[in-house]
C-alpha cells in the first residue's frame, strides 16, 4: 500500500495521510484534506430506488427550508466588489486570485438567467463565499486532472461525484470551469436531497437551481443531478456502488471535501474499492 498526500490546502487539524490504491496504470491519488461536517437532522426515509437511465424523473420544486429566509428585496447589484469584498481576507485571495475573477465571471451569468428566487438562495447568508474559499484548491486540481484525460469517445468522459453536496456550490462552478467535452455528469450527493420522486419537503435542500422552477430550467454547461444518500447507511452506500460506478466506462473522480473522519473513511473504501475511481479529494 502506497501512502501519499498532495499538500494542496489541508487543515491542521486534519494533517494525517490517506491511504491510496496502487495498480499497474496508476499507483498514486491526490488528496485533499479538510474537515467540515455539517448537523444536519434528516427525517427518516427509505434508501433511493433507482431507475433506468431513460426514465422521466418528476421534479417538483421544493419549499423553502424552515431555516431559509431572505429578504426579497435584498440583491447584490456589483457581484464583482461583493465577490472580491468578502474574499478579501481569505486564503483564496492569496493562493488563486485569479480563479475569484473567473468566479465573478459566473455568478455574473447566474444572477443574469437565475429567477430572483433562486438567485437569492444561491446567495443566502454569505455562505457562497465561504464555500468558494474552501473549494478552491479542489477547483484548480479537478481542472488540471480533466485537462490531462484523453477522451476519444463520449464514453472516456469523467464523471465528478461530489460526496456530502450539501446546496452544490462545488458541482456548480465546475460545471461552469470545466470542459464539457470531457466531463459526462457531476452528481451531487447528500442525504438531504429529496429522492427523485418524491415532492421535497421543507427539511430538504431546494433544487430549484438544479432542476429548475415553475417552467424555468439553467442551462447548466455540464449536467448536474441529485442523489440521496445517507453515507452511514451501508444499504445505501452498496446501492449507489453498483448502480453508480456501472453506469459510465470513463474515469470517477470523488470529491469529499465536507465529510467528517468517519466519512472520509468510507470514501477511502469506496477509491479502493472501484479501479474505475481515479482520484480522490478528502
Amino acid at each position: 500500500m502506497i501512502w501519499k498526500q498532495l499538500p494542496l490546502w489541508k487543515s491542521p487539524a486534519d494533517d494525517v495521510p490517506v491511504p491510496t490504491r496502487a495498480s499497474p496504470a496508476s499507483t498514486s491519488t491526490s488528496v485533499v484534506d479538510t474537515a467540515a461536517e455539517r448537523n444536519v437532522a434528516a427525517a427518516a426515509e427509505p434508501p433511493e430506488k433507482d431507475v433506468p437511465n431513460d426514465a422521466p424523473i418528476p421534479r417538483p420544486s421544493a419549499p423553502p427550508r424552515i431555516d431559509e429566509t431572505f429578504d426579497m428585496n435584498d440583491s447584490v447589484d456589483d457581484v464583482g466588489n461583493w465577490l472580491r469584498s468578502e474574499l478579501a481576507d481569505m486564503s483564496i485571495s492569496r493562493d488563486y486570485p485569479e480563479l475569484i475573477e473567473e468566479c465573478v465571471d459566473v455568478m455574473k451569468r447566474w444572477k443574469t438567467n437565475m429567477p430572483k428566487a433562486v438567485w437569492l438562495r444561491v446567495m443566502k447568508a454569505g455562505r457562497l463565499a465561504k464555500e468558494l474559499n474552501e473549494s478552491a484548491p479542489v477547483i484548480v486540481q479537478t481542472r488540471e486532472w480533466v485537462n490531462a484525460l484523453k477522451v476519444s469517445r463520449p464514453e472516456d468522459r469523467a464523471v465528478i461525484v461530489d460526496l456530502c453536496s450539501g446546496f452544490g456550490y462545488l458541482g456548480m462552478f465546475l460545471s461552469e470551469m470545466l470542459p464539457r467535452d470531457k466531463v459526462a455528469e457531476i452528481i451531487l450527493v447528500d442525504k438531504m436531497w429529496a429522492m427523485f420522486n418524491r415532492t421535497p419537503q421543507s427539511h430538504h435542500i431546494s433544487w430549484d437551481h438544479v432542476y429548475g422552477v415553475d417552467g424555468w430550467k439553467y442551462d447548466w454547461p455540464i449536467e448536474m443531478t441529485t442523489r440521496k444518500v445517507n453515507l452511514k447507511d451501508s444499504a445505501q452506500m452498496n446501492q449507489m456502488a453498483v448502480h453508480l460506478f456501472t453506469r459510465y466506462e470513463g474515469p470517477f473522480i470523488v470529491l469529499g471535501i465536507h465529510l467528517c473522519g468517519i466519512l472520509s473513511i468510507k470514501a477511502v473504501e469506496m477509491f479502493n474499492k472501484h479501479s474505475n475511481v481515479s482520484h480522490l479529494v478528502l
